[in-house]
């Protein structure tokens, strides 16, 4: 069974001391938690808006069973099921308030059946049919509880999101038979505004469009394993030439990467280890000592050796912004596979990339 695998790692740091530095927290019975911001990404504890409680599927490498996310007040904002790498089954969102944002149902990860959507006072706001994640549009409602359109035929105005960026849009056009139809208008939060014409629900023009009347949900596309070069959680912006060093190096990619590989390699070779999957965090201080390290993995062997390659690694230099020097949080998720290690490309030079998925398996 193929499977797609991209990975990261991400750093953060405070001014003062480690505290809020980390990326999650090991619970009881093989649950993780996880902490995210605002664009659902995973982030130190505090640069985060939410928590997710979730545990990690060893077939497919990603979430498994009930999860539920959590707003930094300890209220529900999501729940959902994963099953055999996909989500399955009913899926609640809330707003802050406690309202219902909506509430729908998951097949291998496409929306099916019937999704209601709601505004913040509780009314309800459209109702949506998905059929294998195509929509029909069926019902629309005022903020006031009036009906715009009952038959999937009539105009709609609304905000969305469109793909994983955290930016608004307000979006309005027609209707027809329950599916986008001629020229939509489009404005984001920042101004900028465009449109787009449609034939079938589909966009005529070619475009980053890649959602659908509902919207992007970035708590359904959370990703454990990705890709992002320079994923930088920060309290203010620091230069990239200022990032952490290795070996007296800031290319992390060639110095640092190689000993890790090797590192896991002697171990896999010397144990004749098997796929595993593992996250790691730990904290570089700023007198350079790698401390509260800690690491969930699928294999406990992989997992003491990591910790005491870790603790034992004096070749870390920390940031020093105005050269002061501050305490640092690193975030690692590595798998082996079949007899090859994968492990995030880290290029601070480069722009982010969000081009990034989860493990799932072919259908």
């Amino acid at each position: 069974m193929k499977q797609i695998l991209i990975l990261l790692l991400t750093l953060s740091y405070l001014t003062s001391n480690s505290q809020g530095l980390e990326f999650f927290k090991i619970l009881g019975n093989d649950s993780i938690m996880l902490y995210f911001n605002n664009a659902e990404i995973i982030s130190s504890i505090q640069n985060s808006t939410s928590y997710r409680i979730t545990k990690i599927d060893t077939t497919f490498f990603t979430l498994k069973g009930r999860t539920i996310d959590y707003f930094r007040n300890g209220k529900i904002k999501y729940q959902c099921n994963y099953s055999n790498g996909y989500l399955n089954g009913n899926v609640y969102s809330y707003f802050k308030n406690g309202n219902p944002k909506y509430i729908g149902n998951f097949k291998k990860s496409k929306r099916d059946s019937v999704w209601k959507y709601y505004y913040p006072n509780g009314g309800i706001e459209k109702l949506i049919v998905y059929n294998q994640n195509i929509p029909y549009f069926k019902e629309f409602y005022s903020k006031k509880g009036s009906p715009e359109f009952l038959n999937g035929n009539g105009k709609f105005k609304g905000k969305i999101l469109i793909n994983e960026q955290p930016v608004i849009y307000k979006i309005s056009g027609d209707i027809v038979n329950g599916i986008q139809e001629g020229k939509w208008s489009f404005k984001n939060s920042t101004g900028a505004t465009w449109t787009l014409r449609f034939e079938n629900g589909i966009p005529l023009e070619e475009t980053n469009y890649n959602s659908t009347i509902a919207g992007y949900e970035p708590l359904e596309n959370v990703k454990l394993f990705k890709f992002v070069s320079n994923t930088i959680n920060y309290v203010q912006r620091i230069a990239f030439s200022q990032f952490i060093k290795y070996k007296g190096s800031i290319k992390l990619t060639e110095i640092f990467i190689p000993d890790l590989e090797n590192e896991i390699n002697q171990t896999c070779q010397k144990n004749n280890l098997g796929d595993f999957f593992c996250i790691l965090q730990f904290v570089l201080s700023t007198k350079n000592e790698v401390k509260n390290i800690e690491c969930y993995s699928t294999n406990e062997i992989i997992k003491n050796n990591l910790i005491t390659f870790l603790s034992e690694n004096e070749n870390f230099e920390t940031l020093k912004p105005e050269n002061i020097p501050i305490d640092c949080g690193l975030y690692i998720p590595i798998l082996y596979q079949n007899g090859k290690i994968y492990i995030p490309e880290y290029t601070p030079t480069s722009g982010i990339n969000t081009n990034y998925m989860n493990l799932i398996p072919e259908n």
